[in-house]
Parts: C-alpha cells; sequence; structure tokens
C-alpha cells in the first residue's frame, strides 16, 4: 500500500485479488503521476460546485464535504441509481451527511477498503498468514449501525477475515482465550470506556489496537498521546502497535498511520497510493504540500468524480503523507461515538464512582492540610483583599480599575472546592520537605499566589526572594507576613540583593523555581538545570470573530487586566474577517473601552516621543494608526493581514499600552504564522471559535475563553506541565 514501486503495487493487488472480489478495478490509473490525474480531474466541471486555481491558468471543480450535508445538492449531484446510503455520526449536530453509492461505486469502495485493510495489517503479520489471524471488533455489526460506513467497512473485513464482533460486556471472557497474536478495532470511545473499567489485559506480543477516532460524547476531549496511553495500559501494548485509521462516510478511502519506530509527533496518515490528496490555505489556490484543508481525490470514487474537500486541516508532506492538525473554524465535530447517547447512563455511575472514590482519599489525607487549605481557601476569597491591600495593588499595578480587574482574575482563578485544592496539590507534584527558592519577576504581584500556596500546602519548606519593587510594605510582602501569621508558621522571604554565589550548589536549598525572561531562565539552566524549574516567556493573542463592544472588551482586558504585564497577557488581536471592516468605528470602540484603566501617572510614563516613535514605525510597516492632539493611550495599530511582508515579530511592540490590531485574517493563513513562529503558547478565543481554534499540536499550546487569559485554572500545571515536578 505505501510501496514507491508499481511492480511491487501491482502484485500486492494479485494477491489480494485472490480473495475472490465481485469486481476488478482498473491497474491502469494507479500508475498515473499527480500531474496527469490533476489534468484529467480539471476535466470534471459542474456548474453547481466551486473551483480553484491550479497553476497559472487553470481551475479545479471541487466538492466541499459541506454539500453532504445539504439534501438538495448532493441530490442534485447523485445523478447514478443509489444502491446504499451512509450517514454521517450526527453527535455534534442534528444533521447529519448523507453519502449516496451505487452498485459499481460500492464494489469499488469494498475492493479498496479491503485492498487498504490487508496491506496495513500485513505491516504487522505475514502476508499469507493474515487470514490465519483472529480479529476482534468492537464496532456493532451492520444490524445494529444500519447506515454506517464503519460497520460496513468491519463487515466486508469479516468476509475474507475471521472476525468476532465483541462488547464490553463479554471483551473479558473473549481475550482471556487468547494465545496468539491478535488485532483488534474499535473507535477511541470504545477504548476509553474500557480504560475507565478499569479492564487491563496482556494480549500476546505482536498484537495490534486499531482505533479510528472519536471521543464526543466523553467528559473531557482527548489529546491522542493520552489516548494511545490508555489503550497501551489497558491491553499492555507499546503505541508502535496501536494503528490511527483515518476516514469519514462522503469518502470511499481511509487513511493509516503506525510506526515500528517513529514517535508520535513524527508519525504520517497515508491514503492508498491510487489517492491523490492536496491541500488549500484559502480555498482559491490547489497545493501539493504544507498546512491547509485536505482535499482528497481518489479515482474510485466513482459516483462523485471531483475531489472532495474536507473540513480538516493538515499538515501535508510532498509524498502524499500528512499530519492532522484540527478543524476548520465553524465546522462540525466529527468522529464515531455512536455511542454517546446509549452510555450516559453509564458515565454517570462513573462520575459517582469517581466522587467516593475521591471522598476516601479526602477522608484518608492529613487533616492538618485539609484544616490549612479551609483557612487558605477563606482567607484569600474573604479576608485578604482589604481596603489596604486593594489600594496598594491599584498603586503597583497602577489603576484602581485593573486593581479590581486582577483581583477577580485571581479569585476565578481558585480552585472552587476542597477536592480541586486536592487535586491541584496532587498535580503540582510537589514533595513534602523539598526547599524551594521561588524567585519572582518584577512584572506584577499576583504571580506570587500560585506556587507558593501550592507549595506550602504541599509541605514544601518555601522560601522567596522578593522584587525589588515588591519588597518590604509591598502586597506581597504583606500576603507572606499575614499568610504566615495565619497557618502559623514561617514563610522566608529573601532579600533582593540575595545571589547564588556557588553556581554548583543551591544550598540551602534543594530546587529554584523561577519566572522571568527566556535569558534570565537560560543562564540558570546552564548551571542547575537538575534543579530548575524554570518558566520563561510566553506569546499570547486573542483571536475574535466579531466586533462588537463585548468582544472588544474582553479582547482588550486579556491584554491589561494586569497592565500587559502578565506571562499570559495578549500582545495582539486577530479579527478572523472575511472583508474589511469600519475601523474606525472599532478604534473607538476599542479607545472607550478600557481607556479608564490607565492612571494619568501611567500615561506621563509612555512619553510623547515614545508615542510619536511608536507611530511612525506602525506607518512605516504600513500599518493605519490614529493619533490624536493629546497623548491618547492605549495605541491600537491596525494592520492589514493580508499585507504582512517581513517578520511578523516586527510588528509587535515591546511598549506596555500598545497593542496591534490585525484584520482581514484567514484562518488558515493564521494556522501558518502559528506554525512559524514557536513563541506562541496561549490563544484566548470567543466562544464561536474557541472548539474550532485548537489547530496546533495541544501538547505546546493552550487554549482559553475569551476575557481569561489571566485566569489560569489552579490545577496544579503551568504551561502545561507539572509546577514544581522536576
Amino acid at each position: 500500500m505505501y510501496n514507491e514501486k508499481s511492480s511491487e503495487i501491482f502484485e500486492f493487488d494479485q494477491k489480494v485479488n485472490s480473495f475472490s472480489f465481485p469486481e476488478k478495478i482498473d491497474s491502469t490509473i494507479f500508475s498515473q503521476s499527480r500531474n496527469s490525474l490533476t489534468e484529467q480531474i480539471i476535466c470534471n466541471k459542474n456548474s453547481l460546485l466551486p473551483s480553484m486555481r491550479i497553476g497559472d491558468k487553470k481551475r479545479l471543480t471541487y466538492l466541499p464535504i459541506e454539500f453532504f450535508r445539504e439534501p438538495q445538492k448532493i441530490d442534485s449531484l447523485s445523478n447514478f441509481n443509489k444502491e446504499n446510503v451512509f450517514r454521517s455520526s450526527g453527535t455534534s449536530s442534528d444533521i447529519c451527511s448523507k453519502s449516496y453509492f451505487s452498485k459499481q461505486g460500492l464494489l469499488s469502495y469494498r475492493h479498496q477498503a479491503l485492498i487498504s485493510f490487508s496491506s496495513m495489517l500485513s505491516e504487522f503479520f505475514s502476508f499469507q498468514h493474515l487470514s490465519d489471524i483472529s480479529g476482534f471488533s468492537l464496532i456493532p455489526t451492520v444490524d445494529n449501525w444500519k447506515f454506517s460506513s464503519l460497520a460496513k467497512m468491519i463487515d466486508w473485513i469479516s468476509q475474507i477475515y475471521s472476525v468476532k464482533f465483541i462488547d464490553e460486556k463479554n471483551i473479558s471472557s473473549n481475550l482471556s482465550k487468547v494465545s496468539e497474536p491478535i488485532w483488534i478495532f474499535g473507535t477511541a470511545f470504545h477504548y476509553v470506556n474500557l480504560h475507565e473499567m478499569g479492564l487491563r489485559f496482556s494480549l500476546p506480543k505482536g498484537s495490534v489496537i486499531i482505533e479510528t477516532g472519536g471521543t464526543k460524547g466523553l467528559q473531557k476531549c482527548l489529546e491522542r498521546a493520552d489516548l494511545y496511553q490508555r489503550i497501551g495500559e489497558t491491553f499492555g501494548l507499546d503505541e508502535n502497535h496501536i494503528v490511527s485509521e483515518y476516514g469519514m462516510c462522503e469518502l470511499a478511502c481511509q487513511a493509516y498511520d503506525f510506526s515500528s519506530t517513529e514517535t508520535l509527533d513524527k508519525r504520517f496518515f497515508r491514503f492508498p497510493y491510487w489517492v491523490t490528496p492536496f491541500i488549500s490555505r484559502d480555498s482559491r489556490v490547489l497545493k501539493s504540500k504544507g498546512t491547509g484543508s485536505l482535499i482528497v481525490y481518489d479515482p474510485h470514487r466513482i459516483d462523485y468524480k471531483w475531489p472532495i474537500k474536507t473540513e480538516d486541516v493538515v499538515c501535508l508532506q510532498e509524498n502524499g503523507s500528512f499530519q492532522i492538525r484540527g478543524r476548520l473554524i465553524k465546522a462540525p465535530a466529527k468522529g464515531c461515538s455512536l455511542l454517546a447517547e446509549k452510555d450516559k447512563s453509564y458515565r454517570n455511575k462513573k462520575q459517582l464512582k469517581q466522587n467516593i472514590s475521591r471522598s476516601t482519599t479526602v477522608n484518608n489525607l492529613n487533616q492538618s492540610i485539609l484544616f490549612s487549605i479551609k483557612k487558605v481557601d477563606y482567607f484569600i476569597k474573604t479576608k485578604f483583599f482589604d481596603d489596604t491591600v486593594r489600594n496598594i495593588i491599584a498603586k503597583e499595578l497602577g489603576s484602581k480599575q485593573l486593581m479590581r480587574l486582577a483581583i477577580e482574575d485571581l479569585l476565578f482563578s481558585l480552585p472552587q472546592k476542597e477536592d480541586d485544592w486536592i487535586k491541584a496539590i496532587e498535580n503540582s507534584k510537589v514533595t513534602a520537605g523539598d526547599r524551594w527558592l521561588l524567585i519572582l519577576p518584577d512584572s506584577h504581584p499576583f504571580v506570587i499566589y500560585y506556587p507558593l500556596i501550592l507549595g506550602f500546602l504541599g509541605g514544601a519548606n518555601i522560601s522567596v526572594r522578593l522584587p525589588q519593587q515588591f519588597n518590604q510594605g509591598s502586597s506581597v510582602d504583606i500576603f507572606i507576613d499575614r499568610l504566615s501569621t495565619l497557618l502559623s508558621c514561617k514563610i522566608n522571604k529573601i532579600d533582593t540583593s540575595y545571589r547564588i554565589k556557588d553556581k554548583s550548589d543551591l544550598s540551602p536549598f534543594d530546587y529554584l523555581l523561577c519566572y522571568g525572561s527566556n535569558d534570565t531562565i537560560n543562564r540558570f539552566d546552564m548551571d542547575f538545570s537538575d534543579k530548575l524549574k524554570g518558566f520563561g516567556q510566553v506569546f499570547s493573542t486573542s483571536i475574535i470573530d466579531a466586533t462588537d463592544t463585548k468582544t472588544l472588551e474582553l479582547a482588550v482586558k486579556d491584554a491589561f487586566s494586569l497592565g500587559q504585564a502578565g506571562c499570559f497577557s495578549s500582545q495582539a488581536i486577530f479579527f478572523l474577517s472575511p472583508d474589511q471592516q469600519d475601523i474606525c468605528e472599532i478604534y473607538k470602540i476599542l479607545r472607550n473601552t478600557y481607556f479608564s484603566v490607565f492612571s494619568d501617572e501611567q500615561k506621563n510614563l509612555f512619553s510623547l516621543d515614545s508615542l510619536n516613535q511608536e507611530i511612525s514605525r506602525y506607518k512605516k510597516l504600513g500599518a493605519r494608526v490614529f493619533s490624536e492632539s493629546n497623548l491618547s493611550l492605549p495605541l491600537f495599530p491596525f494592520v492589514d493581514f493580508q499585507n504582512i511582508t517581513g517578520s511578523f515579530a516586527s510588528f509587535l511592540s515591546k511598549h506596555t499600552f500598545v497593542l496591534p490590531f490585525f484584520y482581514n485574517v484567514d484562518y488558515l493563513q493564521l494556522v501558518n504564522l502559528f506554525e512559524r513562529v514557536e513563541a506562541f503558547k496561549l490563544i484566548t478565543a470567543t466562544s464561536s471559535l474557541l472548539n474550532h481554534c485548537q489547530i496546533l499540536n495541544s501538547n505546546n499550546f493552550e487554549y482559553r475563553i475569551l476575557g481569561c487569559a489571566n485566569r489560569p485554572v489552579w490545577d496544579g500545571f503551568h504551561q502545561k506541565t507539572n509546577l514544581f515536578c522536576k
């Protein structure tokens, strides 16, 4: 299936054809190059369908996959005798796709589905003995999933291979009898349920698990690494014996992703060799590699002769392999979790068991820690932020409005229940008795609370080196004193002048936790790499799809609620707009929305010369800048995203209270930007966009609802890593 040489491919076809297919597929088309295939499909024009440019003059007609969700459109394109119809699961929408097949189209689908599956399986088992390998399917039969293309594919497979249909109730009795390597096919939903049921097996060495995605209906969306870990724990297999399958009812082909040597981040999906994938970044130009929405041309999808443009964003390699990056904005989620409704009662029972288990854990914890949690929770939420402290914080941040926003964000971030506090302490991986030195930045005072409180509650000995501006009499200084008094303990305050003298010895401390610039973290890492927990700079941005007052308020709040000094404060706004909006009106809303948060003292710190220099710099970059005779803050340079030339970093400002606003932004172009600029670590987005904004590897990225950039939940993690774990 993945061989490069045509002779090897045809030889493989002949072997698979020995399974007595009712129809032989013409192999001549398989040997055509991508260019010749492109020439062929250019001719398949249809007035109902859109087209995109390919090359200098030619245009390619394609079939948008959303047409399958619109009965009138897909019916008008289905000019053949309909033998069968498959439907999408519809787990995230009331509207299901309907994909029709003629008799010949269905035979062709069967033929290539079996070739693809057999080819994948032969990577793990000897081809001559494939029919001797026992297979198990967690996918129900076609009698139960009548309109499922996945169930139909398993039915075809069962016609030439030994396949037993099982479910969660009888899987244990079936797998307990297994002594030779097997394969199992199921959805991610099935495997997660098995893991959460506590089922554990030790499959014979060489066994293979095939998962076909789909976790909708679960309480959270799983990352693939997490899914693979759960599958591995359930069946006793390593990740290189777990295969992912990519397919959908609208297509008539599957792509498989597996490797016996590569790690997950280096694995790629591959379609059968006769399928030609393309990508498009803007529905205007077809490309053979890069990041964009996946377009699939399958010459044996004979009922619909056009390339099908999916709503999946992929990174396509020149050899046709690809990695899935996410979904296009406003595309419905997709997957194979057809048991979502059926399993609701089970999931409720499971949650009850988890609650009981958690209660037992709470009761077994040291009662003094539980008492400390209650006291700290009450102290922060009701006692600490009195008028004295509020006035000090307002002075430190620059205005009363910034103070109110910062306190509001902090209280929102706190664990809301005793259970949540306990889980946060556990997740932080803090070890009782460890001696930690906390080195804080001078950006804002709120950075202290999270590591100090979780570290102390976890039993660590905490010392804090205070920045100069948060020394004696600061809100940080007062907080440490009051917390020490409340809990009858001593939290050491280290003077700002303190320096670690011996680069090979941290004594009297065991570990160092540091927030700061990347240069600062790198310097410490050179000397204390095995003892350092360092958090450097990240780049955050807000993505919006509307310019009403409320949306713009939230976007500006993400930037300025900590005076743009928070490590997650947004440094740019991206406006996903198909065409240019009234920038003057947007500017007025932006300027008036949070104009009151800045004190006169802050405005004076940003001199007129500095302001004029920034205005001049942005105008040279082609930005549109509004300026007034008096000093006007904040400054919002408006940048047409389509006209960016040179380095993107040049459009960002090092000055506080300067927030570039990028308009005329195309979603897929934004994906490419995020791939190039590694510093992007956090996206905040409107609720309508959030489910579709997860476009990069989630191991490196965080997503929050618009307005919550500076509301990191106290869950024991920071920048997606355990707070204290070394």
